[in-house]
């Protein structure tokens, strides 16, 4: 009788070790970094997209400085929803520039050091509808 019931007691803190391995498996599991880019309109918005869901929001933790030169630039704030977050810079990034965004961790997501991300915005002639307010202005061609 001892013997069954401690057979049972090892198969159960057993079953219950395998329970608790399982169930916490996600929660020590971090999202990485699947892409990065800045082609918003506004040219000050980063967006990270992850392979797993996150939760972040304002500016702390994130770092972030215009590649080459490594000229600081102040986040404003993040924002997520499930698998992609959105970094608002201070400083807007030109066409072609270059601006490397870092993550110190935490709320989902693993740590990442710098990560280039490129401005690849395409320059449309509607960019320069502005300019026919001020006057004549000479025929716009896309640039390529």
């Amino acid at each position: 009788m001892y013997q069954v019931r401690l057979t049972c007691s090892i198969k159960i803190r057993f079953l219950l070790l395998l329970a608790s391995i399982f169930s916490f498996g996600d929660v020590f599991s971090q999202a990485s970094v699947v892409s990065i880019n800045h082609n918003a309109d506004n040219q000050a918005q980063v967006t990270i997209v992850f392979n797993g869901a996150v939760t972040m929001f304002g500016p702390t933790d994130w770092t972030a400085q215009f590649n080459p030169g490594g000229i600081p630039v102040a986040v404003m704030n993040s924002v997520s929803v499930g698998n992609t977050a959105i970094v608002t810079l201070a400083t807007a990034v030109g066409i072609g520039q270059t601006i490397q965004v870092g993550w110190a961790g935490g709320f989902g997501a693993t740590a990442f050091g710098f990560i280039n991300s490129v401005n690849n915005r395409t320059i449309v002639c509607t960019d320069f509808n502005f300019a026919a307010l001020i006057g004549n202005t000479p025929p716009c061609a896309p640039v390529s």
